[in-house]
């Protein structure tokens, strides 16, 4: 489950990876810890869960998260939150999350079979298995 602690962070930079998908760098807060494929969500939007797979290492200065935007128009069960996100986070602003959390975790050696967004998870696996 989501933890109850509020982290406050800035964004550092903001890539266009492909149509509707970026590339977030935030500052890792003090003493934020997580495991790879865990993630964050941001608290105080909706009453429904919105996971953001961090796809940085924990050992990394920062935090990374690559998110496609969803245009509510689009998909609207997204409520709007990838659509600001895609629309109007800028480096320099803030950004608030709560503890990192999740139940996905790297067994062992196998196929994945991933796409679209839900391949986030993956993105820290294999950069855990080429660190190892």
């Amino acid at each position: 489950m989501p933890g109850a602690k509020q982290h406050r962070s800035r964004v550092q930079q903001r890539e266009p990876v492909v149509k509707n998908v970026y590339l977030y760098v935030v500052d890792k807060p003090e003493g934020f810890t997580f495991r790879p494929v865990q993630a964050v969500d941001q608290p105080g939007w909706s009453d429904d869960k919105h996971p953001f797979t961090i796809t940085s290492l924990p050992d990394n200065p920062h935090l990374e998260f690559i998110i496609k935007s969803y245009p509510v128009a689009q998909n609207p069960k997204h409520e709007g939150m990838t659509e600001h996100l895609g629309r109007d986070i800028k480096v320099g602003d803030g950004v608030l999350f709560g503890d990192a959390w999740g139940v996905i975790e790297y067994q062992g050696p196998g196929v994945f079979i991933a796409g679209g967004a839900g391949i986030t998870p993956f993105i820290e696996i294999l950069r855990q298995q080429e660190h190892q």
